[in-house]
């Protein structure tokens, strides 16, 4: 009879921290197939065919960016589904976690409006390499509780962000440049370069739940182990950037405010670039919002059908492969419809897909 108690009280604690097979069932399915989809269109769509003037300099060039960009980018990968749940597992409420949120959102708009000139003044590789260090120390936070620490690593995060998406493709593009590599070959490193970080995206989700999963004490997941990942992943590309980049510079004689004139008469005067801006704006405002929900809506309508525990990693990566199907049906479809009516479907079609969520979806299925 001992043994039968133990041996229950052992699956029953087995069932409390893991999801059940049921919800298993489901997110595999859903993975699979969107798989089997996005392996279909990224074959009809091959980003890799090197054009007929790439040098091999050029080609050791682009390899190395590449690489650089997909190692960084895989850091922030791994830390998109388990920043909520690591907060949430330390005992703060909705209203506490947002605060988090919000602080390194502002931060990075913040900052983001000042980076092109920070970068083009010290020197992008500086720059680089500063976000390497921000990052890991926000990284190096998620091991401490404190609400005050955590606001500090959500600020350092805010600011590598700012940095991640501006300042490695500044270096790319000017560098290219300067080894006057042809025009021509721009496009295919950035084809390359986001298409492999779809992969990596995918790729990310599975390594953070491996992760999660393997260094866990018996009472869940361990959330923090998906940082030190990223941890690990930033020393790697913040090391390669310091050994083997050349130092490359913007406008260093106009001041930034002479720039941020500049910039606000063109948006005046542009009603062009206003609306574009809004439609970004709001579109990612909207995204945004997903970012920060769909963790605690998942676990509650995941808790409604008695699944157990979401796999974040798992779930993560069929966020992911859905992007990844995304890139690929925009090359597709831009060279059959006009951009601006592109634009309008997308938009539709990311309504729609927020619409379950809107009306108050219960089925787990359904809001997945």
């Amino acid at each position: 009879p001992s043994l039968r108690i133990e041996t229950r009280f052992a699956q029953d604690s087995l069932d409390s921290t893991h999801p059940s097979p049921n919800l298993m069932s489901v997110v595999d399915f859903i993975f699979y197939s969107l798989g089997a989809v996005c392996a279909y269109l990224a074959y009809k769509t091959n980003p890799f065919k090197q054009a007929p003037e790439s040098s091999p300099s050029f080609v050791s060039f682009q390899r190395n960016y590449v690489f650089v960009f997909l190692v960084m980018m895989g850091s922030d990968w791994l830390q998109g589904p388990y920043v909520y749940a690591l907060y949430a597992s330390y005992g703060y409420a909705k209203e506490e976690i947002s605060t988090l949120f919000i602080a390194g959102f502002g931060a990075s708009m913040v900052f983001g409006t000042i980076v092109g000139s920070f970068g083009d003044t010290i020197g992008r590789k500086k720059t680089c390499i500063l976000f390497g260090i921000l990052y890991t120390l926000s990284c190096f936070t998620k091991h401490f509780s404190n609400f005050y620490v955590l606001m500090l690593g959500r600020l350092l995060g805010g600011v590598a962000t700012s940095l991640l998406f501006s300042v490695f493709e500044a270096w790319m593009v000017c560098e290219h440049n300067e080894q006057r590599f042809a025009p021509s070959l721009l496009g295919g490193t950035f084809s390359q370069a986001y298409f492999c970080n779809s992969i990596v995206a995918i790729s990310a989700g599975l390594v953070g739940q491996w992760a999660a999963r393997t260094f866990s004490n018996g009472e869940g997941d361990n959330l923090v182990a998906p940082f030190d990942c990223a941890a690990i992943l930033l020393t790697i590309g913040t090391t390669v950037v310091a050994l083997t980049w050349m130092e490359n510079y913007g406008n260093k004689t106009s001041p930034f405010l002479e720039q941020m004139q500049m910039a606000s008469t063109v948006i005046v005067q542009n009603q062009e670039v206003v609306i574009a801006g809004a439609c970004q704006s709001l579109f990612e405002g909207a995204m945004y919002t997903f970012v920060f929900m769909w963790t605690m809506s998942l676990e509650a309508a995941a808790e409604r059908a008695d699944m157990g525990p979401i796999p974040h990693g798992y779930i993560f990566s069929c966020f992911m492969v859905s992007c990844m199907i995304g890139s690929c049906l925009f090359k597709y479809l831009s060279a059959k419809l006009e951009l601006t009516s592109l634009l309008s479907y997308v938009v539709g079609v990311a309504a729609l897909g927020l619409l379950p969520a809107a009306i108050g979806a219960e089925d787990f299925g359904f809001t997945i």
